[in-house]
């Protein structure tokens, strides 16, 4: 393992409590009451169109792109109120170099960087990459290929970690093992069923696998 790939929400930070704020105010704009933060991952994972879609009774076109506009301003706005990293998670971002890591995610790339700013991430990672407009999301592989062209990395030696069923079948896609994250919004069975490679419970067995692959390859 020369390189790693990190999903964002539900892996490196969880960011439960904000992305339910920001649906709930888009909701409250709506005049529909809020859904419990539980009810809210449900439907994280596949972008900020597709989690409105379905929490609000509308189909696709300009007002569910209204409300897309106004989920995302609130969550500028709000980047960080109530996100933290997962606990293991910093010591993972204090060993793995951050010429070696990059972040993948399918949220909108200017709440990416929101978000890691206001954590003080952005100097973890090489590569910091959220969905934008031309760029497919996961499970297409292509925000992971892209990270890794970044990076100077290669497929045989990435591996993917993520919480959700896109990250999984992501890595499938490029080629790389995909290590699901237990600790996040979907759970065991999720990531059992979306074929992960491995499982792990905690985020210090990232860390195990790092120190463990240095090893073999003799400190590179």
């Amino acid at each position: 393992m020369n390189w790693l790939l990190l999903d964002f929400d539900g892996t490196v930070v969880d960011t439960s409590g904000d992305i339910a704020a920001a649906t709930n105010h888009v909701r409250a704009r709506m005049g529909l009451p809020p859904l419990p933060v539980k009810e809210v991952l449900r439907h994280v994972g596949e972008g900020a169109e597709r989690l409105l879609e379905e929490v609000l009774p509308l189909e696709p076109g300009p007002e569910l792109e209204e409300m897309v506009a106004l989920w995302r301003a609130y969550y500028v706005a709000h980047p960080a109120d109530h996100s933290i990293l997962y606990p293991g998670m910093e010591r993972v971002l204090q060993a793995v170099p951050p010429s070696r890591m990059a972040l993948v995610s399918n949220k909108p790339e200017d709440v990416v960087l929101q978000v890691a700013r206001a954590l003080s991430l952005e100097d973890k990672f090489s590569v910091l990459l959220g969905w934008v407009r031309g760029r497919p999301r996961k499970p297409d592989p292509a925000i992971l290929r892209e990270a890794l062209d970044a990076m100077g990395g290669e497929t045989r030696e990435a591996v993917m970690v993520g919480d959700g069923a896109p990250d999984m079948q992501a890595a499938r896609a490029l080629g790389c093992p995909g290590l699901g994250a237990a600790w996040g919004f979907h759970g065991r069975e999720t990531l059992e069923k979306a074929g992960a490679t491995r499982i792990l419970e905690r985020p210090e067995e990232i860390l195990e696998l790092w120190e463990e692959t240095t090893t073999e390859r003799g400190g590179r």
